[in-house]
């Protein structure tokens, strides 16, 4: 698992005036054959990826990504669970091009190791050389369908399809794949493998649709059940039969246009993403596909399906590889990744994790004399050290090649959560986020900033950090109100109730239909009010927040139970009641019961 124990000369480099035949790569898999330890091979890969980043300039992408390759290879080996390591690392080494692609993509802090090398398997049984000419879909078919993938849109159970049968199919239609197949990461293909339509849905869509570069657009196809929505009526495509043909004869609601748009999009080789948020009224569902960008560019669009009042909401998506719910923005910023060539994608990914490597060098009791040690053993001087700065500098160098490699974003963030990043080094590394990422990328830049900026032990200058943040989230009223409520909480903590119910407030008469934000706004704001003595006051707060809201559309009672109107309302009433003023609870809760058809505050 690349714990370095020892500091030994990990390559054969041979008599001093004999030249050395092989590559590093080579020789070191060469080594891992004869011997068979995973967990030596483990230690020498660490060592070669510690020894690259201590010794080569960052100029040097062959040699990083050489080195992240041999590492990512050997830590899919390097578990317990794989039996006969030396076994697979021959199939591997068999198919070099694809062996490369899942090596890099490949987490063994989420993937199963066993698991995904048994897809590998039984792809290569069925494909052999083919392998090579679709690694990315190859390497994402392994570490997508390492776990049984089911779902649920709404009432109706979907399941994925066989990764062979899902190879095979892309592998023979790949002329009629929007994007192809042969060429294209597999970061972005784990968004195209993970379909839950059959096979036969699947040839239907292509059959249907093939070469929609607005497959997004799709969403509109379907006609809206309104009987189902209003009045909770079943829906026609669950008594017919869920599948994609149905859907579009017998229409649906928002999950099931969103889930037709998207399978059809990966049915054509278009990644797609199936994505949920909240806004005001109730959740919703809406489309995020890939689409070209101009000549040699692509990004992802959120925004079919996507209506006016979620335009300012955040979207969170399955994520195929990993099964944990992530932000949209997470899944946009692969789009900084597709016109890189390889060798580039594996460098700034290798750099990344030869800043986290050193650093856990570093951190050992001895680990300066094993760093010092491997660069002894190394034919070429130190360029860096392990110090923080070095290393913040090899993840920057990573980030210059791609912009949206999260995981060195991430990297950062965790080091400043540690409490590891000097004032100057956060300051530095939070302006570059916002600068980077802000305009693209809003929701990513959010979530990275808070453990940055929560690193911060000024609260004035924490909260003027967030207040620059927030000028990039215009328009998301989402993200806005997320900001003010980070803020209202670091004056609440600071003991400056007053400033902090001026955030909170500002939630409430804002963004009261902006997402859920309001309905925290106003728990923490009443609870200011109790705990300074003011209860009365607490009445008045929700009567202004009802005010702002806006009456949600004639819907089923389970969708308008949802909807802040309905949320906040029942509040308002209980607030009422407790209050005594009993005739303006009734008044209230019979006007919310005549739009939603729902008894409030009961």
């Amino acid at each position: 698992m690349m714990a370095l124990v020892c500091a030994t000369p990990l390559l054969a480099r041979g008599e001093a005036d004999e030249p050395i035949a092989k590559s590093p790569v080579e020789s070191l898999l060469d080594a891992f054959a004869q011997h068979g330890d995973a967990d030596r091979a483990g230690n020498e890969a660490g060592q070669w990826l510690a020894e690259v980043a201590l010794t080569r300039r960052t100029g040097d992408l062959a040699a990083f990504a050489d080195a992240g390759y041999a590492a990512g290879l050997v830590a899919l080996l390097d578990d317990p669970k794989v039996a006969e390591p030396a076994a697979w690392l021959a199939r591997l080494r068999a198919r070099p091009v694809a062996a490369r692609e899942l090596a890099f993509l490949f987490d063994p802090h989420g993937d199963d190791a066993a698991r995904v090398l048994g897809v590998f398997g039984q792809l290569d049984d069925a494909f052999g050389a083919d392998l090579d000419a679709f690694p990315g879909l190859a390497a994402a078919l392994c570490v997508v369908h390492d776990r049984d993938i089911e779902r649920r849109v709404n009432e109706n159970q979907v399941r994925a399809t066989d990764p062979v049968a899902l190879f095979r199919f892309f592998r023979d239609h790949e002329k009629q794949m929007l994007f192809g197949m042969r060429d294209v990461p597999g970061a972005l293909l784990v968004w195209v493998v993970d379909s839950t339509a059959s096979i036969e849905e699947m040839r239907w869509a292509l059959d249907n649709h093939a070469g929609d570069r607005a497959v997004g657009r799709r969403f509109f196809d379907i006609r809206y059940d309104y009987a189902h929505f209003r009045n909770g009526a079943p829906k026609r495509v669950t008594v017919e039969g869920f599948s994609l043909p149905n859907i579009l004869q017998y229409g649906g609601v928002c999950a099931d246009q969103a889930y037709y748009a998207v399978q059809v999009g990966k049915a054509i080789g278009v990644p797609a993403a199936y994505t949920i948020g909240r806004g005001g009224d109730v959740s919703h569902a809406w489309v995020g596909y890939f689409e070209q960008q101009g000549r040699g560019r692509g990004g992802w669009n959120f925004n079919e399906g996507r209506y006016a009042s979620y335009q300012g909401v955040r979207g969170v998506t399955e994520h195929p590889q990993t099964g944990k719910w992530v932000d949209d923005s997470f899944v946009s910023v692969l789009a900084e990744a597709i016109t890189l060539p390889p060798t580039q994608r594996y460098a700034a990914s290798a750099m990344v994790r030869a800043a986290t490597l050193l650093g856990s060098i570093a951190d050992q009791p001895d680990g300066q004399a094993m760093l010092d040690a491997l660069v002894e053993a190394s034919s070429r001087p130190a360029v860096r050290s392990a110090s923080l700065d070095d290393r913040l500098g090899l993840i920057e160098a990573g980030l210059r090649i791609d912009v949206g490699l999260a995981e060195g974003w991430l990297r950062v963030a965790e080091l400043a959560e540690g409490g590891r990043l000097s004032t100057a080094q956060q300051r530095k590394w939070s302006q570059s986020l916002v600068r980077l990422c802000g305009q693209r990328y809003p929701d990513f830049m959010v979530t990275v900033l808070r453990p940055i900026l929560g690193s911060v032990d000024d609260v004035a200058e924490q909260s003027r950090q967030w207040a620059q943040a927030m000028r990039q989230v215009r328009g998301r009223n989402d993200l806005s109100a997320e900001i003010l409520m980070i803020q209202g909480g670091l004056w609440e903590h600071a003991g400056d109730l007053r400033r902090a119910a001026d955030y909170y407030e500002d939630i409430v008469r804002r963004f009261a239909n902006g997402g859920p934000y309001v309905l925290q706004a106003l728990e923490r704001f009443e609870q200011l009010l109790t705990d300074a003595g003011r209860p009365e006051r607490v009445v008045v707060l929700y009567r202004e927040a009802f005010r702002e809201l806006d009456v949600p559309q004639r819907m089923a009672a389970d969708f308008a139970r949802q909807s802040n109107y309905f949320r906040v309302g029942s509040r308002y009433v209980e607030k009422l009641r407790e209050a005594g003023d009993t005739r303006t609870a009734e008044k209230i809760a019979a006007k919310i019961q005549q739009q939603t058809g729902l008894a409030a505050g009961g």
